[in-house]
């Protein structure tokens, strides 16, 4: 093997995992709550073999007895699956309620509802009744019928623009708070401030590895004299993990791809038979490493004298569902599983089979600078919590091993203990937005688990500002402000696609934001390309849709192609294109459609259905009317051109290069305006489009104006050249 480890005993490398944090712990006594369970009689051998069945008196009892339970329990111990189903065969919908399970992403919202839908009743066809999900732009639950409702975080703080006080809900349960998510923290603060008007609400906060002492403080109160208010109490759920050997490189590693590569072959030819699991930092990464998996499938044959091989199968959130399923499933006969995976596989889900772990100790997030105001896309390394889950992934059946692809001394030196809060790293306009829209007057008086800088505040106000959402005053606008809010997507896409109507453009401004979401879920374009394969043939099956304006117009292209052939898989193969990710697409059109006839046009019902059918069927071929909807929402990413082929930012005055895989890498337009920003080497911009000076003054006058003294002239013998 090329990287050499530390062995353990050799150094003092971590064998097992802190116990959960056992303060207040609650014991099971006399005055535990009671209930009787129905869980279906071939399902229950399953679910009492979680460590969480142990507890479901003490949770109870809890849960009746103190408004808030903080549950600290590993990956794996039951808690998301059967805490709702204790509840709601305690009788804590018999109110005619209903309890929520947040979730920070869409595949552990959708996957979970239809575990436990099943194991409510043997059979997944009963999901949207009884047990539901919500997430963006999909709903499938009854507001009458559904008792346990799976949504993401982002979800549920919607559904508090039309019920503050979650009137709907009885018990209302924050899962994976470790993840500290704007949405989950926001709801945090919000679920505070409700539990001071509505003294029945349940509040549980659940997670892996969380600081239970400070959510458990967060959520006392004592600012009564009755010492009821005092209701927060901390429950910890101890897990089934057996004992993980933890391998350390001896030296830095250069290229942890290689090394996570070199370190399964070693795997896979010295040690018993166990699934692997890899943690790589995208998905672009992920589909690198599978493909060079299967592309040496005989080479790694080779390597054992059983001739087993490698079922290699990647793992993230924006993996069609039936391709995300292979993970979860056994390995064929004579094949070792491995499974790459982003962060996911961390905590939002449970991988049975897994006995060695390779951690190449990295993970992708975006962080906002305030001072820029460029949201990027980076590549750093992960938390010691982070890392400690990650390793305990390899202990859930046997005992494991973990191999970290970098030094002990970086795990104790360099590594923080946890990671940022995402309300402190990101941009905060959809925060405030949210929050101003909810009824919260003062935000920086808001009850925030980890308030964020007031820089970042401030900024987030200039933002919404320059984009019509908040008045001078910081006062939420009615028009537009308050219909980007109801839009269930970021403001500058809403700010968009509000403009569309004006410039008679919504159904060009709807396909772009679609193929656009479609994309970032997926981490990467409609078209079959790998990095790994020659850039020609990407830009081959890109050409026939590419116009001179730029990446947004193409994917207007690229869509009415699509749509054209009859939604013809058949077509989208002859042309390189993923078909499920253009599947994804035709839908999510329909589903922005409906949210737009419901928030602006005010329509419901069959009458909605059939307003957004006809805002789908009404096309616009003027380039310039869907550039200047575009610049409405993004009229701060514009930049020049400057003499060394790169462009400075006009709002920040920021350094940033076209990223190769943009229509215009090649062309150097003068102006640009682009949606997306991603920091590797350099600052790389994506999804651009070919703008005119002029343009910026006449979408954006109160931003712009201001520097037309300073740069008319500049422009005018620009555009006279």
């Amino acid at each position: 093997m090329a990287k050499t480890f530390l062995k353990p005993g050799e150094v003092s490398s971590r064998k097992s995992f802190p116990e959960p944090n056992s303060s207040r712990l609650l014991g099971i006594g006399e005055n535990a709550y009671d209930y009787e369970s129905t869980i279906a009689a071939s399902l229950l051998t399953r679910n009492t073999s979680l460590p969480i069945h142990n507890y479901k008196e003490a949770l109870l009892y809890a849960v009746k007895e103190y408004r808030t339970v903080v549950v600290v329990g590993e990956t794996g111990s039951g808690k998301t699956t059967q805490i709702p189903i204790y509840l709601l065969k305690a009788g804590w919908t018999n109110g005619g309620k209903a309890i929520v399970c947040t979730q920070p992403r869409r595949i552990a919202t959708t996957t979970v509802a239809a575990r436990v839908a099943e194991d409510l009743d043997g059979s997944k066809g009963t999901l949207g009744q009884v047990v539901g999900f919500a997430v963006r732009f999909d709903n499938c639950w009854d507001s009458e019928r559904t008792k346990i409702l799976y949504a993401t975080d982002g979800a549920l703080l919607r559904m508090m623009l039309t019920d503050p006080l979650l009137l709907k809900f009885q018990v209302v349960m924050l899962d994976e708070v470790h993840e500290r998510t704007i949405a989950t923290d926001i709801l945090c603060g919000l679920l505070k401030k409700i539990q001071r008007l509505r003294s029945d609400l349940r509040v549980i906060v659940s997670s892996a590895t969380v600081d239970a002492e400070k959510f458990r403080d967060f959520f006392e109160t004592n600012d009564s004299e009755d010492s009821s208010y005092n209701t927060a109490v901390i429950l910890s759920v101890e897990g089934r993990s057996f004992p993980v050997d933890i391998y350390y490189t001896t030296y830095p590693v250069q290229d942890y791809i290689q090394a996570a590569y070199e370190t399964t072959l070693e795997i896979h030819k010295k040690e018993q038979d166990g699934d692997i699991l890899i943690f790589v930092p995208s998905s672009e990464q992920v589909d690198r490493l599978v493909e060079r998996f299967q592309s040496n499938e005989l080479q790694i044959c080779n390597l054992r004298k059983d001739r087993k091989s490698l079922y290699c199968v990647p793992l993230y959130s924006g993996l069609p569902y039936k391709e995300q399923l292979a993970a979860f499933q056994p390995a064929p006969v004579n094949e070792r599983k491995v499974v790459v995976s982003t962060n996911i596989a961390e905590t939002s889900v449970t991988i049975q089979g897994i006995d060695f772990v390779i951690d190449t100790g990295f993970c992708r997030i975006r962080v906002y600078s305030p001072e820029t105001g460029m949201d990027f896309l980076c590549i750093q390394s992960i938390s010691r919590a982070s890392a400690d889950q990650r390793a305990g992934r390899a202990g859930r059946n046997r005992p494991g091993k973990c191999y970290r692809l970098y030094t002990e001394d970086s795990y104790w030196n360099l590594l923080v203990e946890h990671s940022i809060p995402e309300m402190c790293r990101t941009n905060l306009a959809t925060a405030i937005l949210q929050l101003k829209a909810i009824g919260v007057e003062n935000v920086m008086n808001f009850p925030f688990v980890d308030a964020p800088s007031a820089k970042s505040v401030a900024t987030a106000f200039e933002v919404l500002y320059a984009i019509d959402a908040v008045t001078e005053d910081g006062v939420l606008s009615e028009f537009p402000g308050m219909v980007m809010a109801d839009l269930p997507m970021e403001p500058f896409f809403a700010r968009t696609l509000i403009a569309a109507k004006d410039f008679e453009c919504i159904r060009e401004i709807i396909t772009i934001i679609a193929m656009l979401q479609v994309e970032q879920v997926h981490g990467d374009s409609v078209f079959k390309y790998s990095s790994s394969r020659e850039h020609k043939s990407f830009e081959s099956a890109r050409k026939p849709f590419c116009v001179a304006e730029g990446d947004l117009l193409t994917l207007i292209n690229i869509y009415d192609a699509f749509e054209a052939s009859g939604h013809s898989m058949r077509w989208c193969g002859h042309h390189g294109i993923v078909p499920n990710l253009m599947k994804k697409a035709r839908l999510l059109r329909r589903s922005i459609a409906l949210s737009l006839s419901n928030v602006m046009y005010g329509l419901y019902g069959a009458s909605a259905l059939s307003h957004a059918d006809e805002l789908l069927s009404q096309k616009n071929p003027d380039p310039s009317s869907i550039i200047k909807a575009i610049l409405k929402g993004f009229f701060m990413n514009s930049a020049v051109v400057q003499p060394d082929g790169s462009y400075l930012t006009l709002v920040g005055k920021k350094s940033v290069t076209i990223h190769p895989s943009s229509v215009l890498a090649n062309r150097l337009p003068k102006y640009i305006a682009y949606c997306e920003s991603i920091h590797l080497k350099r600052t790389y911009v994506r999804n651009i489009t070919v703008i005119e000076p002029q343009w910026l003054i006449q979408v954006a006058p109160h931003v712009f104006e201001k520097r037309k003294s300073r740069i008319e002239e500049k422009w005018k013998n620009l555009i006279s050249e």
